[in-house]
């Protein structure tokens, strides 16, 4: 399984890692999931209250769809990787995370295992926000594989010269 955010070169990186060093060709389906909530929040003075769009779910499933087949068919094509799957799964926000969901559609599918990319967040915003991955690490009886993707060293190395210059 393969779930995926609509960040184009992170998803191409990671999809090129995942057919290099896991997919085995022949045999294997990789099912394509993307997640997002059906739902915004909308504040009314002191009182918070969920309203769903049903319209919005429609578009994001055609942006979805047109994203894979834009930025990830071609990777898949190139490997010859003809046994695919791309699932869309909206959810209630007030009602779970992405993270369970992911869970969930590992085990329902019965997947041999979960590659995901795993984001570059702070101490502080991971603590109070969570993490999706680290969820899905803790709550899954299925492997799982993190890719993180690397920095880029240059540009480390140039925010070191501007603030050692300040």
């Amino acid at each position: 399984m393969f779930p995926f955010e609509e960040k184009e070169e992170d998803s191409q990186e990671a999809l090129r890692y995942f057919l290099k060093h896991i997919y085995r060709g022949e045999g294997d389906e990789i099912i394509f999931l993307h997640v997002l909530p059906t739902s915004y929040r909308r504040v009314y003075h002191d009182t918070m209250v969920v309203q769903l769009k049903p319209e919005n779910e429609f578009e994001w499933r055609e942006k979805c769809a047109d994203f894979v087949e834009r930025a990830l068919v071609p990777i898949l094509k190139e490997k010859n990787a003809k046994h695919n799957r791309l699932e869309m799964v909206s959810y209630d926000p007030s009602e779970r995370s992405i993270g369970e969901v992911i869970v969930r559609k590992s085990e329902e599918h019965d997947v041999c295992c979960v590659f995901m990319l795993a984001h570059h967040k702070s101490r502080v915003h991971e603590f109070f926000l969570g993490s999706c991955a680290n969820y899905v690490l803790h709550r899954t009886s299925k492997p799982v594989m993190l890719y993180k993707k690397e920095e880029k060293k240059k540009e480390s190395e140039d925010l070191e010269r501007i603030t050692s210059r300040v």
